[in-house]
């Protein structure tokens, strides 16, 4: 696999095989980090088992933006969930509702892929929704 270029300053990322350096300690197991780490502070982790990037490798804006993403987003496909669909079945109904209200496929719809503009636009698609339940 050729190495990831970094979406934060384009040079080419090295796998890390451990990232404790990246989170204080705490192992995550292998990270693609940009080359010029630590000055340039982007990286992406890895599926588990295995050297394969779970998105984009990012920096702390888009890192932040792709979390505030999910918390907007996963409180309503785990809503389902409490109301007895199975995990999976609650998580693919909710990607396949955000790709549709995105416009674009549902392979396509994963925060780790997303950068701040789509993070940003979830956001608000997910705002109304989170209102209603949180009331």
């Amino acid at each position: 696999m050729s190495s990831p270029r970094c979406t934060t300053c384009g040079r080419n990322s090295t796998l890390w095989s451990t990232s404790e350096r990246l989170y204080r300690g705490r192992d995550y197991g292998p990270s693609w980090v940009c080359s010029g780490f630590p000055a340039c502070q982007s990286w992406v982790g890895c599926h588990p088992d295995t050297d394969i990037p779970l998105g984009t490798i990012a920096g702390p804006e888009l890192r932040a933006a792709r979390m505030r993403a999910h918390a907007a987003f996963d409180p309503l496909w785990k809503a389902k969930f409490s109301r007895g669909y199975s995990k999976s079945a609650a998580r693919g109904a909710g990607y396949r509702w955000l790709a549709d209200a995105l416009g674009i496929k549902v392979d396509d719809c994963h925060m780790a892929l997303f950068d701040v503009q789509a993070c940003e636009r979830v956001i608000a698609i997910c705002a109304p929704y989170l209102e209603r339940l949180k009331k």
